[in-house]
């Protein structure tokens, strides 16, 4: 037992001290870690809620991320332009098939792996938390979608203002290919190299935004394209 005199010794008040403001330091920090937790799920917690009531799409998710080992990255762009009931194509598709995507000037979005650092999302993560996926994707369609909604002044002329895009999202195979960080958001990325048409894995439309159907699309088509691929691999 720590006697009177020794109380007054300055080094074992110092002590004491440091030994208290330890202990607060690392009951703060607990506080700390379990809020960071309780925002994570309740940033999460929606898209828990979709796959709670949707348990075909949680395992659909998880049978894609458990069989591929590179994620697509989306580019979000105009199929065509639609003014009451008419409708006039964009072009843009026809270009990308014909010419792929050119380097340094074509923007995608890259699913993160948010953990405090900007580094894209491996496939097991979405294995373990398939509500991450969901929250990936929803946060790409809402920073890039307004890409496709917007219109082309050089392609409609005048009546452009009259005019609103025809959103489309591109699944693109960006394995092994050099991206570079963007400045709009901690997912935008560029091309750092082209890419060609054959490396598109599918088109998903959303101009019926319903992130459950989009997820299921994205999930189906990333799919069949690896199948493929590791099919033609194993051929040769």
């Amino acid at each position: 037992m720590v006697s009177m005199g020794e109380m007054l010794n300055p080094e074992v008040v110092e002590q004491i001290k440091s030994l208290a403001s330890d202990e607060s330091n690392k009951s703060a920090g607990e506080e700390k870690d379990i809020e960071v937790v309780k925002k994570k799920d309740r940033h999460l917690k929606p898209y828990k809620e979709i796959l709670e009531k949707d348990q075909s799409l949680r395992e659909q998710i998880v049978e894609t991320f458990s069989t591929i080992q590179n994620i697509p990255a989306v580019h979000i762009t105009s199929e065509s332009f639609k003014m009451g009931d008419q409708i006039i194509s964009s072009g843009f598709i026809e270009n990308i098939t014909e010419n792929g995507f050119r380097p340094k000037d074509t923007n995608i979005g890259v699913f993160m792996k948010r953990d405090g650092f900007r580094e894209p999302a491996t496939p097991s993560e979405f294995v373990n938390e398939p509500e991450k996926f969901l929250r990936e994707l929803d946060l790409i369609i809402n920073n890039y979608s307004h890409h496709g909604i917007r219109t082309n002044k050089n392609i409609l002329g005048q009546e452009y203002e009259n005019y609103v895009g025809i959103p489309v999202m591109l699944l693109i195979d960006v394995a092994n290919t050099m991206l570079i960080p963007g400045s709009d958001y901690d997912n935008h990325y560029k091309l750092g190299e082209s890419v060609s048409s054959e490396r598109i894995i599918g088109k998903i439309d959303l101009s019926r935004e319903n992130l459950p159907r989009i997820a299921l699309e994205f999930t189906e088509k990333v799919g069949d394209y690896y199948k493929k691929v590791l099919n033609n691999h194993n051929a040769i």
